[in-house]
């Protein structure tokens, strides 16, 4: 048979069906495959959402409920951590490789002031500071005092973008 120039055999032409047949059933295998997955994340996600809105109940969205005491609101967050972090861990497990990254980014950046390792909660930036320090001679003034709720809004925004719902 001579198909655009090619001459196919017999042989050739069975070959290149059982290839074809082949594909197909690999493209059913991986749309099904993908089907699943995405299923599966959106149920980890309906999940993750859930569990961070019962949690920070008061203080996100709306800060209607926002502690008056330094004290408190660490204690709230430092209580509240250990059930964060296992919804964090289970979420994590629906993400492909390239977003757990990003994704361990912001939590880290949710949960630690500083951006340093040793420090697995310090909830500084959530908490109303003004503080002064020197360096290399000059005076340098950190104010904190209007951008604390905007900083857990947008930490936990940041957070739950890769929980969207769709």
């Amino acid at each position: 048979m001579n198909i655009f120039g090619f001459i196919l055999t017999a042989r050739d032409l069975w070959l290149l069906g059982t290839a074809g047949a082949l594909f197909i059933v690999l493209i059913n295998y991986w749309l099904a495959n993908t089907k699943d997955r995405i299923a599966r994340l959106a149920v980890a996600s309906a999940k993750i959402n859930s569990e961070m809105l019962n949690i920070l109940s008061g203080l996100y969205p709306l800060p209607s409920n926002w502690p008056e005491d330094i004290n408190a609101l660490d204690a709230f967050f430092r209580s509240a951590f250990p059930k964060m972090q296992i919804a964090v861990e289970e979420f994590k497990r629906f993400l492909p490789w390239y977003k757990k990254i990003c994704f361990n980014r912001a939590w880290s950046r949710f949960r630690n002031a500083y951006g340093r390792d040793q420090d697995i909660q310090c909830y500084h930036h959530y908490m109303p500071f003004i503080s002064t320090s020197i360096v290399n001679g000059k005076e340098i003034i950190e104010d904190n005092s209007k951008m604390y709720k905007p900083n857990l809004k947008k930490n936990v925004d940041n957070l739950l973008k890769y929980a969207r719902q769709t």
